[in-house]
């Protein structure tokens, strides 16, 4: 027997409650080491590239995309959008708050400006193996926020694979142990 609407949504409510207590009990009461640090970066990483999903999309529909509200709510940007904008949302306003924003805690510029921060805490020496490269590529990342014009979407798409690419450099210097690393 199939569960009914009313059972999967009460599941899905359970789970983002569960889920709700474990971010919260990780952003209070784990201690910042090393699994903090990279955990941090990772959620740092994943909503970078969720919100730069929902602005390629919407950027693809212009200014009269019916996904301006549901993107602003899905970053948790509606009130500061309300606050700083008195009308509808429009595409070049929600780009400027939820792509290049640094004091919007969730904008892909301010999640890139702490992974920034969190890199240099890394282990390991600053100048060993492929972290002179993850430097490097995260600094040139940091340039796209910092050009007034807003991105198209396949500006949007270029920095989603720049993030992939930065993920992956992190998990080869890091979580790859398979292959012994001669540099």
């Amino acid at each position: 027997e199939l569960p009914t609407a009313s059972d999967l949504l009460r599941t899905l409510d359970t789970l983002v409650l569960h889920l709700s207590a474990f971010a919260g009990m990780q952003a209070e009461n784990m201690t910042r080491g090393q699994g903090w640090r990279f955990l941090e970066v990772g959620r740092r990483i994943e909503r970078a590239l969720s919100g730069l999903k929902l602005l390629r999309t919407a950027a693809g529909q212009g200014d009269e995309s019916s996904l301006l509200d549901p993107l602003l709510e899905t970053c948790d940007s509606v009130m500061t959008y309300r606050r700083r904008h008195f009308s509808r949302p429009r595409l070049e306003p929600v780009i400027e708050l939820i792509f290049f924003d640094r004091t919007n805690p969730r904008s892909v510029a301010y999640q890139v400006e702490i992974i920034g921060k969190e890199i240099t805490r890394f282990p390991g020496e600053q100048d060993f193996g492929l972290l002179p490269k993850i430097r490097e590529h995260l600094q040139e990342l940091e340039t796209r926020f910092t050009n007034d014009r807003p991105p198209d979407e396949d500006g949007f798409e270029d920095t989603v694979t720049d993030i992939e690419v930065f993920a992956d450099m992190l998990t080869q210097h890091y979580f790859s142990h398979s292959v012994r690393r001669v540099y």
